[in-house]
């Protein structure tokens, strides 16, 4: 599934069978990646910016590791001005975002504790 923008990798889910006859089923997870950012660190920086002046005017062949973030082989202004667009910027799985669940286990918290006092009260 060679995506621009997204990194593949296929993993063995399970095996089965015999000795003599062996299968083995995969699944593949797909990470979306942040426009600009060639080494998929989760932000486009400095080291993105270089990637892509060190294979700049490359006319085929190119990846998205390489700095090739339309999909056309090549790397070039347009490539040059994905980076520069989005500098600074980091992805939001790099950011800290409190889980749903924890926040659902606060509220618990918070309603045990209230109703523990209103009980003492009465």
């Amino acid at each position: 599934m060679g995506m621009p923008g997204y990194i593949t990798k296929p993993y063995p889910l399970v095996s089965y069978g015999t000795r003599t006859q062996q299968h083995t089923e995969q699944i593949t997870f797909v990470a979306a990646l942040l426009p600009g950012d060639a080494n998929g660190d989760g932000s486009v920086d400095g080291s993105d910016l270089n990637i892509v002046l060190s294979n700049y005017g490359t006319t085929s062949g190119a990846t998205w590791a390489m700095g090739d973030f339309n999909g056309d082989g090549a790397v070039d202004g347009s490539d040059l001005n994905v980076v520069l667009s989005n500098y600074g910027s980091t992805s939001y799985a790099a950011a800290a975002v409190p889980e749903s669940c924890t926040l659902g286990m606060l509220a618990l918290g918070v309603l045990g504790l209230l109703a523990y006092a209103w009980r003492k009260r009465n």
